[in-house]
């Protein structure tokens, strides 16, 4: 039986024009960091008490990439006056299609930006076994640090999770292959890779190297 997951894969058509928007809109890792005065979106995301609070106090604000943060990455219920002073009727629809702005007008997952990417993953409210982590917390950052951006053929990211290390590897690499073992981390890698535009990745389920078998790899 399939698991529920927020988001949803749609047409090409509805990913190209929320990418298009998401970057005019100058909704960037860079913005976040400054507007918040933090250090990390792992900070941002995870920080308690009176620094939460000092954030929480910062989402306030009438531009659209305020609107944005409060929305893609706060979490925060946004009006119906604000989806029609902010958001084109097109990009509305984009939204609600891909699940992104559910029946609440909230927006169920965390969608981060990151390295000129638009990453959704779980957020920290979520309480199931199979959590997908954004790629913004220290451990997955410590990660990507360290994967090498030098041409290859063939590269393999093993525990995608949300993709974002494929998505990177997909600048430099000629082809790669994304495993998870949990069906939802699946769903979102590949959900992220259309919302990026990526195409020479391919998701696959399954335990380790099973799903790559007899397929050798550069990287």
């Amino acid at each position: 039986m399939s698991i529920e997951i927020p988001v949803r894969l749609t047409n090409a058509a509805a990913f190209a024009a929320l990418r298009r928007f998401l970057e005019e809109s100058s909704y960037s890792e860079a913005f976040l960091l400054e507007h918040f005065g933090a250090v990390s979106l792992h900070e941002l995301l995870f920080a308690s008490g009176a620094r939460q609070q000092a954030f929480a106090e910062r989402y306030r604000g009438d531009s659209l990439v305020l609107f944005l943060a409060r929305l893609l990455f706060g979490g925060i219920a946004a009006s119906h006056e604000e989806l029609q002073r902010h958001l084109p009727d097109e990009i509305q629809t984009a939204l609600r299609e891909t699940g992104l702005l559910d029946a609440q007008q909230r927006c169920p997952v965390l969608l981060h930006p990151a390295f000129g990417l638009f990453v959704a993953s779980d957020r920290k409210e979520y309480s199931g076994g199979d959590f997908v982590m954004s790629g913004s917390e220290g451990l997955c950052r410590l990660f990507l640090r360290y994967i090498g951006t030098s041409p290859c053929g063939t590269f393999l990211d093993m525990g995608t999770g949300a993709g974002i290390a494929a998505m990177l590897a997909s600048r430099y690499a000629r082809e790669v292959w994304a495993v998870d073992i949990g069906e939802r981390a699946v769903h979102y890698a590949q959900w992220n890779c259309a919302l990026n535009g990526v195409e020479n990745v391919t998701v696959l389920q399954g335990d380790l190297f099973e799903p790559v078998s007899g397929r050798q790899f550069d990287r």
